[in-house]
């Protein structure tokens, strides 16, 4: 699908879309004509990012997570320990 497409179904502004992929958190594939190509997984990404973000998660952070989720190696339990440290964060601010 394209750019257009993706925005519609996550809810995402293409423009955000595109920077999104300018700093490497999305990679969609390209068509012949140089147009993005968004996959499921790519517009499951760009949901993760689109509710993240307002939760308080950084790029890093997201980057991160993404990175991990992407890993078929890797223990459920890292992915839990990220999640629980940005809690401690939060729990932090709010006090």
């Amino acid at each position: 699908m394209n750019i257009g497409e993706a925005a519609t179904r996550t809810g995402v502004p293409a423009k955000t879309i595109g920077c999104h992929e300018e700093i490497g958190l999305t990679r969609p594939l390209r068509d012949a004509n140089g147009f993005r190509a968004f996959r499921d997984p790519d517009i499951h990404k760009l949901a993760f990012i689109d509710r993240a973000r307002p939760l308080g998660f950084s790029i890093a952070d997201c980057r991160h997570r993404l990175a991990l989720c992407e890993d078929d190696s890797r223990e459920s339990a890292r992915v839990q320990a990220v999640a629980q440290d940005h809690l401690v964060r939060v729990d932090e601010k709010l006090a």
